[in-house]
């Protein structure tokens, strides 16, 4: 009789997935591991890069996706079924017609999201994920909603689950280097068959918490992929870095520099690169974003504390928002919002009781040079009652990074008095409050 040999499965303690326009990638960090490693697609070959495209098997109800979706478009029905550039539909609400039925761009995205993850579990031969993090290019609400609201459906707790943008991701791999690298600024290349970015991380240390920031800037119409066709035009590209380099590098100490996606895997920047070596520690790789998504999905420090820094990034709120109470005679500010969080994540429900007022007035501090505004919710509008019999409910929730909105519902009084169920909302931009 043969011995049965039972394999061990592996429990992952954070799964991260960095989903671009152009490809996809999986990571993965278990007890043990010192850093995540990225997932290959072939256990024979390094192959890192799933192509974010997806296809729809002719006449049955499957799907598949990454390179066997571009074989298959090419070979069945030269990409009548084929769907890409599923991120920006899905932002615009977009929808797709396959085989005359009309499909929402959020449901292909959550099916190829599926579809990952059971490669993912095919691949890794994993028993259990704790921890999920999810990186996109921008955290837009249609994208954040769609993906989380999947990851709901396929068991997930809220607590276990992080969206994150490319910067935040950015971060999160930067603090979890050796504190060297970032002692100074650190910036990133990002070249994609879609971008060309700028992001330049920096940290304030002279503030009680510190801030990291990132300055990002778009030079796309500047640096494309077209220009790589020929040797004459990776020279004439290989410039204009070499010039960009230079008037960046020129204002600001530089400790370390990230190059990261496929753009920087043609050799042509020859110039540039030996610009960018000078003094500086440099490195290249396209895995980058989907590590520092696992890193953000255990939220990991490296020798700090979370609460010593504020992320102030994309995908990361811009202000602090309280609220304006009496107590015991005294004006005081409660906090309904902290600067730095997650959008998705901020936002508070809470009720009080009005006291002689017709306004409700919140605080709203800038987490970028510390000014305060004060904006007032006009509640005049709600029915007239004595005073203190008046309960509301107050609803923050945040659009987007910059963006919340308030809305104030009076509830009445008990059996006192019945709520009229009159509605207040308000739409604040942090970045038009601020200038």
């Amino acid at each position: 009789m043969e011995n049965l040999v039972l394999k061990k499965q592996l429990n992952i303690s954070a799964l991260g997935i960095d989903i671009s326009k152009d490809y996809t990638l999986v990571g993965y960090s278990a007890p043990g591991m010192a850093e995540p490693d990225s997932m290959s697609m072939s256990k024979e070959e390094n192959r890192y890069l799933i192509p974010t495209c997806m296809y729809k098997m002719k006449n049955v109800q499957e799907w598949c996706i990454g390179e066997e979706a571009s074989f298959r478009a090419k070979d069945e029905d030269n990409g009548a079924n084929y769907i890409d550039n599923l991120l920006e539909a899905v932002k615009n609400k977009g929808t797709y017609t396959i085989e005359d039925k009309e499909y929402k761009a959020k449901e292909l995205l959550a099916i190829y999201l599926e579809l990952v993850m059971d490669k993912a579990k095919t691949i890794l031969e994993y028993d259990s994920v704790s921890h999920i993090a999810v990186t996109v290019e921008e955290t837009e609400k249609n994208v954040v909603d769609t993906i989380i609201g999947k990851l709901r459906i396929m068991g997930y707790r809220d607590e276990n689950i992080r969206m994150l943008s490319h910067t935040e991701a950015f971060i999160y791999y930067v603090i979890n280097q050796k504190r060297e690298l970032w002692v100074n600024d650190v910036v990133l290349f990002d070249f994609s068959n879609h971008h060309f970015k700028y992001r330049r991380l920096k940290t304030i240390k002279n503030r009680v918490p510190g801030i990291i920031t990132v300055e990002e800037e778009d030079f796309s119409k500047l640096m494309d992929m077209s220009y790589l066709s020929s040797p004459a035009d990776k020279e004439r590209l290989d410039d204009k870095f070499l010039r960009l380099v230079q008037e960046k590098f020129g204002k600001n100490i530089i400790s370390t520099v990230f190059l990261t996606g496929v753009g920087f895997y043609d050799e042509w920047a020859d110039k540039s690169i030996k610009e960018i070596c000078n003094r500086r520690r440099v490195f290249k790789g396209y895995n980058l974003f989907v590590k520092g998504a696992c890193y953000g999905a255990l939220k990991r420090y490296n020798n700090i504390t979370d609460t010593e820094y504020i992320f102030a990034c994309e995908g990361r709120t811009k202000a602090n928002v309280g609220i304006v109470i009496n107590h015991k005679e005294r004006q005081m500010s409660v906090a309904l919002s902290k600067a730095g969080t997650n959008w998705y994540e901020a936002g508070v429900k809470t009720t009080c009781i009005l006291d002689n007022v017709d306004k409700i007035r919140l605080l709203v501090s800038s987490v970028d040079n510390g000014a305060v505004k004060h904006v007032d919710i006009d509640v005049s509008p709600f029915p007239k009652r004595v005073n203190k019999a008046t309960r509301v409910e107050i609803l923050l929730s945040f659009v987007n990074d910059t963006v919340f909105d308030v809305v104030v519902k009076d509830l009445g009084f008990g059996d006192f008095f019945k709520t009229s169920g009159m509605i207040v909302k308000e739409t604040i931009n942090t970045e038009e409050l601020f200038g």
